[in-house]
Formats: structure tokens, C-alpha cells, sequence
């Protein structure tokens, strides 16, 4: 979360020197929101699994909290006065983050939760396609 912070100070101090005004919301959320999730997924899934993938997840919930108020407040010209402040609140994406927080936290689980019944739970997925049942 720190490195967010950082690179949000770090846009705001350099946009002058590399757009215009009107790009520079745009160039602050770039130098503040990074790949924070694509690229460790799937290094994680295959070194620690599901459990290993809840614990990745559960790192980044701060950071999904960062991206949902800084980056879209970033995004909408930084306004902090009272009517962006609730805008901001009814944002959909940080209302199921915080939904997604307290239902991990109450660790609630569903079916729902699993996700569709085509899609393997478990196994080794082969470069040509082909699924291997028996790895599950």
C-alpha cells in the first residue's frame, strides 16, 4: 500500500513534466495503481495453492480499498468536498470490496462462492487442454 501512496505523490510532483492538465488525473492513477494481483496469482496458485491464494487475496484487500477511493477520487480530478465524498461511498466496487472483507472475516462460504460447476476445482490443466482427472 505504501508503494501506492508513494507513486500517488510521485505523479502528482511529475505530471508537468510528462502531459497536459487535462491527461494528468489519468497519469497520477497510472504511477499510483500497479499490477498488484495478475502477476503474483498464478505464481502463488501454483506454489501454495488455495490456501496460499486466500492469503494473497487477504493481503490485497487493503490495497482493493486504495484503488476503489484514491484511484477513482485520482481519476475524477482528486474533488474532496461533500458531494464526491458520498459519490465516492456508493461506489460499487468498493462496496463489494468491503462486502467481500466482512464476509471473509465472518468466513462465510457458499456454493455460490465456488463457482460455476464447469470449471475444475482441482487437477492439472495440460498446455493442449486436455484436463487430467487424475491429479484430482
Amino acid at each position: 500500500m505504501s508503494g501506492m501512496v508513494l507513486g500517488q505523490i510521485l505523479g502528482w510532483a511529475t505530471w508537468r513534466l510528462f502531459c497536459s492538465r487535462q491527461q494528468a488525473p489519468t497519469f497520477i492513477f497510472c504511477a499510483a495503481i500497479f499490477n498488484w494481483i495478475y502477476l503474483p496469482l498464478p505464481i502463488v496458485q501454483d506454489l501454495y495453492k488455495d490456501q496460499g491464494v486466500a492469503i494473497l487475496l487477504l493481503c490485497s484487500a487493503g490495497v482493493q480499498v486504495l484503488l476503489w477511493t484514491m484511484g477513482v477520487a485520482t481519476l475524477h480530478g482528486g474533488k474532496l468536498d461533500r458531494d464526491s465524498a458520498i459519490n465516492l461511498l456508493k461506489n460499487p466496487g468498493l462496496i463489494a470490496t468491503f462486502l467481500g472483507i466482512g464476509l471473509a472475516l465472518c468466513g462465510v462460504t457458499s456454493r455460490l462462492l465456488d463457482g460455476p460447476d464447469f470449471l475444475p476445482k482441482s487437477g492439472k490443466r495440460h498446455l493442449h487442454g486436455d484436463y487430467d482427472e487424475s491429479a484430482v
